[in-house]
């Protein structure tokens, strides 16, 4: 009986010695996982470091893309003002040219 019992706290030990085994390699692994990451933490910019970069990046060019919408509306309305002023010439023509063939007949 006594043999039967150092047999099964012998199994239990071992198995106890083998989950600890798995318990080591998975916090190794960790431990690895986690020093990549402080490293890339150390490399790069943090998240919030990128968006506030961003954030003032597109801050500044906030201006200059109003700039550059109100340069071409100004543009888009000198193209219609001239386009206007152009039809009125055209219309003015077709006029004279129709006076002219009544006169001719």
């Amino acid at each position: 009986m006594k043999e039967l019992k150092k047999s099964n706290a012998h199994c239990t030990l071992d198995e106890e010695q083998a989950k600890n085994a798995q318990r080591i390699i998975a916090t190794e692994t960790q431990v690895k996982e986690m020093k990549v990451r402080i490293e890339e933490l150390k490399i790069g910019p943090l998240a919030n470091e990128t968006l506030e970069m961003n954030k003032s990046m597109l801050a500044n060019n906030r201006p200059k893309f109003h700039n550059i919408v109100n340069n071409f509306s100004s543009k888009k309305e000198a193209l219609k003002h001239g386009l206007v002023e152009q039809r009125k010439e055209f219309e003015a023509k077709i006029s004279d040219i129709e006076r002219l063939a009544k006169v001719r007949e």
